[in-house]
């Protein structure tokens, strides 16, 4: 059987907090890709933090929600 790791709102929310982003549960995804926009620009240290967040989520083994993935592939961009 084989286990994948799915990444819902939630726990993008959390992976986002763990690095440092000044983000609430509470906000929308529209919100956080904006606030999240924001504190990236803030230093070179949340830069790569992110950057190196958006790598993991891209592994072959997690399968990220699309509407997360929507998110991603915005940060994605704007590096």
């Amino acid at each position: 059987m084989m286990i994948v790791d799915l990444v819902d709102e939630v726990d993008f929310k959390e992976m986002l907090k763990g690095i440092g982003a000044p983000i609430s549960e509470s906000m929308t995804l529209e919100d956080v890709q904006h606030l999240v926009a924001e504190w990236k620009t803030q230093s070179s240290e949340n830069v790569t933090k992110l950057d190196e967040l958006i790598v993991e989520l891209n592994n072959d083994q997690i399968t990220v929600l699309p509407e997360v993935q929507s998110v991603i592939d915005i940060f994605k961009s704007l590096s």
